[in-house]
């Protein structure tokens, strides 16, 4: 399985690429600038984004990511306030940080 971790933020708090990992997931890292192609030439089967879904950037980065593939698409944000606007710009799937790894991975299982 692939996943793709798209960043445009810091997120130390959650680990996400050792949990992929623990469940068999091969998975790359890109920013905002090549996350798109890669998305599209590698057809993941989830998306990770580590964003901040109050930006606008990150809002149509997100709108393009769920309609670039058939992936399962997880935001990690900072906070919870942004949650409405993460899934209506397409996520499936909303963690912030503060809910740490243990809710990242529950969300996986």
């Amino acid at each position: 399985m692939v996943a793709v971790v798209v960043a445009t933020r810091p997120y130390a708090l959650i680990e996400p690429i050792q949990t992929l990992v623990r469940h068999r997931f091969t998975s790359i890292e890109r920013g905002r600038h090549d996350a798109l192609a890669f998305v599209q030439h590698l057809q993941p089967e989830l998306v990770v984004a580590a964003v901040d879904p109050t930006g606008i950037e990150d809002l149509d980065l997100l709108r393009s990511l769920s309609r670039a593939s058939t992936a399962l698409v997880m935001v990690l944000a900072p906070t919870g306030e942004a949650l409405a606007a993460a899934l209506r710009a397409g996520a499936d799937v909303f963690v912030r940080d503060g809910d740490g790894p243990e809710a990242l991975e529950a969300q996986l299982v």
